[in-house]
């Protein structure tokens, strides 16, 4: 397919550019001016990357890299400078920006060994910002295909000029430059907003036909007063970028019938080259709370939970595109700009609806939901529930807070009030911010991350309550308590219990015993050191007898843990006592091993459940000759390989594993399962050079496990950095009673951690965990064994989106210095450096991460399997290597 830019000619004495510094230019001008940009560039292929701004001279930098098959990484102006984790990543040969007040190419350096895909064209960051270092790969028939259909939907043709409202390193902004270049139209050229006089003045001076904005955009037409104005020369309006709210919608689509102009509602992701719907202007007022219908070219259709197609209409499921303009796929690293298209379809990760009339619904997002205090709140319905009362909102938040913006004034009390009767939630929950205007990323969409820091320091700020009189009437959200009221009588439950214990403990710095029973008054008097005068319910029991209780009852508790934690593993403290633990230090390798022979016993019914063979591996004895024809296997890793929650030996994947190869192969199978619990991949490269090697296997499988992320946590306790609202016990490692509390605790610790509160995974280097695994991969190859890596699987993967926070919070007791977010993205960034290596050494790869289920069904924690897991793996690493062992 021939590209818009290489036919730029066509059009010669068409205008082609006007930039609001006055400079014009037609067609034939701007071929001639991408042309002399070309020669700069030169003829080989190299990857560039455009720094953007609605300037005649990034337009034609972009248009260069077009002409000359140059595929080009578009970022705003200046980012290079502000964040340069794109060009560290991607690497590009030359750069274009303004250095010292003139646009340039820079060249950063001449490599010819980057391998670039030939179709590969444009690459762009998915939230439109260039923080991220993920890109969308879009090829040539992406972006061509997607303005052609633009061009036929809006009937685009040479009369039209469009003013630029968006930078094109934006999609949305891109799909504007593209789509009205192939048609020989004009573009006009600012970098003003629309609440900026200077930009209706210019839009005025060139007779504009059109603008385009995301739903901030029309925040700030109403401002001005947008629909109060005449605009002779206009004949379309068009939006995206965001659900804009149903009264906008209405109010502009009513606007532009009456003055005889279109309103065009559209729908699309960075992904989809962006666009993939679009509402015809004759059906929105009827529809205004639909996206409409496919764009030329292009296919919906509604998924299930279960993967099945929706056909009936007005039920809900996941949209998924098809079509000619759906990305290649994501770039994480240079050797994915190699890669072919890996899509045909776009999980879109919305949930919609289609009507009796064929046109889409958005209902909600599958991730935009917050648990508060267990109760599942979706977002986006929060968002249309508080429309309908008149106010126009931005929710967000996480499983600790909502935060509810809103541009509009004096409206916080009565939005407190719906909230209050619609969830019964405590205000303290969530936070409404009366802002004067949103931050917005780069490319107009609201900055999420920003409002809930904002939220957040509002909460700290608006948590130190002047008297706990107006602390109790906050929490509560109940404006009638009284100084008499204790928590008692006011029916307090254990949503507040928490939280009003800790602001007593603040303001007196203690928390009295029975509080709850305390008047409040009477705890304000404690403030103030008059002790005496406190009447309480409280009981005669002497406090020696509730501490000998409290104590027994520890002990006996303790006691318990130990018992059971023998029985299970043979490690206690006990174990400690007779010097007889589980896991002993190897010195003669410098690494962990279990302890030799040894058998741990089920009590119950006298049968083994641990045991471990002559060289310390949960593994039968195996003898270091090989047979004729053998096919021996280690699995070498960590708890998960060894089967931490695996009842016996049998049960574990590596067992499991050799029973199913020896069915479908003749010769003699044996799988060595070298996995021990709490090993690095350093560790592992040890085990495998001291033990395994003298155990001649012809396949080694490195399922690495990700304890070496516990390393990051430690380095970051060491900077002194807060990781959880509750502290660590401080009590010895032994007394397991302390690791029952910390788990059973994680609900009231504070996973959510603000960016400054835990480790920011844009932060984090992974590569000394790469070259961990590369070592250990290089030693194996050198031995002329066969190495095989495994991708890492949580139980979190591959599950619906709100389930994946759920079941991410047991993985937060080993991370503590992340949150949830953090922790999905240091588990994608982990694997994705395995994937890496296994790619570099073009050996196998199990992917272990995208092809085991997630849930509880499969796994007993985060990491652990179920035996229904433990099965599972086995037939996932069956499948993958068992055709490779058959033809040996």
């Amino acid at each position: 397919m021939e590209l818009f830019a290489s036919k730029l000619r066509d059009y010669a004495n068409n205008i082609a550019v006007v930039s609001d510094s006055g400079k014009t230019l037609n067609y034939h001008q701007l071929a001639d001016k991408v042309d002399a940009r070309c020669k700069e560039i030169g003829e080989r292929r190299k990857l560039i990357l455009v720094e953007t701004a609605n300037e005649i001279e990034p337009l034609v930098a972009y248009l260069a890299a077009l002409i000359g098959n140059h595929p080009v990484i578009l970022v705003e102006s200046g980012a290079t400078a502000k964040d340069s984790r794109i060009a560290n990543t991607f690497n590009p040969e030359v750069t274009f920006l303004k250095k010292n007040g003139e646009w340039q190419f820079v060249h950063q350096h001449s490599s010819e060994t980057t391998n670039l895909h030939p179709e590969l064209c444009v690459l762009l960051s998915t939230s439109g910002s260039t923080g991220s270092a993920k890109l969308v790969r879009l090829s040539k028939n992406n972006i061509q295909s997607n303005a052609d259909a633009i061009v036929e939907y809006l009937e685009l043709s040479e009369q039209q000029k469009a003013i630029t409202t968006l930078s094109f390193h934006y999609s949305y902004g891109m799909s504007i430059i593209n789509s009205h270049l192939s048609v020989g139209a004009t573009l006009l050229l600012t970098d003003d907003s629309v609440s900026q006089t200077s930009f209706w003045d210019f839009f005025h001076q060139q007779q504009a036909t059109s603008f385009s904005g995301v739903p901030y955009t029309f925040e700030l037409l109403q401002r001005i007063n947008f629909t109060e104005k005449s605009y002779p020369s206009l004949q379309y309006i068009a939006q995206a970028g965001g659900r804009l709210s149903e009264d906008l919608i209405k109010e502009y689509g009513q606007w532009s019938e009456d003055h005889g102009k279109k309103f065009f509602v559209m729908y699309g992701q960075t992904e989809a080259s962006p666009r993939m719907a679009y509402l015809p202007p004759e059906l929105l007022n009827s529809n205004s709370d639909c996206i409409g219908i496919p764009i030329p070219g292009g296919k919906f259709k509604l998924s299930s939970n279960d993967g099945e197609e929706i056909t009936s209409p007005n039920m809900s499921g996941e949209l998924v595109y098809s079509g000619p303009n759906v990305m290649m796929g994501y770039a994480n690293s240079i050797e994915d700009l190699a890669l072919d298209s890996q899509l045909n379809e776009l999980k879109t990760g919305d949930l919609a609806e289609v009507n009796e009339h064929g046109l889409y619904k958005i209902v909600g997002r599958k991730s935009r939901f917050s648990k508060i205090y267990g109760l599942r709140i979706s977002l986006d319905e929060l968002e249309i529930f508080l429309n309908k009362y008149g106010f126009t909102t931005v929710v967000t938040g996480n499983d600790d807070q909502l935060v509810i913006a809103t541009l509009q004034k004096n409206c916080s009390e009565k939005i407190g009030e719906l909230m209050q009767d619609r969830y019964k939630i405590s205000p303290s929950s969530y936070t409404i911010l009366e802002l004067d205007e949103l931050p917005l990323l780069s490319s107009g969409k609201v900055n999420y991350r920003e409002l809930i820091s904002i939220g957040e320091k509002d909460a700290a700020d608006s948590s130190d309550f002047q008297s706990l009189l107006e602390a109790y009437s906050q929490i509560m959200g109940n404006q009638d308590i009284r100084a008499s009221d204790c928590f008692l009588n006011l029916g307090g439950d254990s949503l507040f219990f928490i939280e009003i214990s800790l602001v007593i403990e603040q303001k007196l710095g203690f928390l009295p015993d029975n509080w709850e029973a305390i008047a409040i008054e009477d705890l304000d008097k404690i403030s103030q050191g008059s002790y005496g005068q406190v009447k309480t319910t409280t009981s005669n029991a002497k406090p020696w007898l509730i501490l000998t209780f409290v104590l027994l009852f520890f002990v006996v508790g303790e006691l318990f843990l130990q018992v059971r934690s023998y029985l299970m593993t043979g490690r206690s403290a006990f174990s400690l006592l007779d010097d007889n633990s589980t896991v002993i230090e190897n010195k003669e390798i410098d690494v962990s091993t279990y302890r030799p022979n040894l058998k741990i016993i089920n009590p119950e019914n006298e049968s083994v459940r641990i045991s471990i063979n002559s060289v310390g591996l949960r593994s039968p004895e195996i003898s270091p000759t090989l047979m004729e024809n053998e096919s021996r296997i280690a699995i070498v890793g960590a708890s998960t390989v060894m089967g931490a929650y695996a009842e016996t030996n049998e049960n574990t994947f590596p067992y499991l594993l050799s029973n199913q190869l020896k069915e479908i192969i003749d010769n003699p199978v044996n799988v060595i399962n070298a996995g021990i619990e709490g090993h690095s991949v350093s560790d592992s490269l040890k085990l495998v050079e001291g033990i395994i090697y003298d155990l001649n296997p012809t396949m080694i499988i490195v399922y690495p496990g990700f304890n070496d992320i516990t390393t990051l946590c430690n380095a970051n306790n060491e900077t002194g950095s807060k990781v959880y609202s509750l502290p660590y016990l401080q009590l010895p490692n032994w007394i397991q009673s302390k690791e029952m509390i910390r788990k059973n605790t994680l609900f009231v610790r504070d996973h959510k951690n603000s960016r400054f509160n835990s480790l920011n995974p844009n932060d984090v280097d992974p590569s000394a965990y790469r070259n961990d695994i590369e070592k250990l991969v290089v030693s194996i190859k050198q031995q002329g064994i066969t190495p095989v890596l495994a991708t890492v699987a949580r139980s979190f993967n591959n599950v619906e989106p709100e389930l994946k926070n759920e079941l991410a919070v047991s993985a937060l007791y080993f991370y503590h210095c992340l949150d949830l977010e953090g922790l999905l993205a240091i588990t994608d960034l982990y694997n994705q450096q395995i994937r890496k290596v296994a790619e570099k050494h073009d050996i196998l790869l199990i992917d272990a991460s995208r092809s085991m289920p997630g849930g509880n069904k499969y796994f007993v924690d985060a990491g652990h399997f179920t035996l229904t897991g433990e099965q599972k793996m086995a037939k996932i690493i069956f499948d993958a290597v068992s055709d490779r062992l058959k033809s040996n």
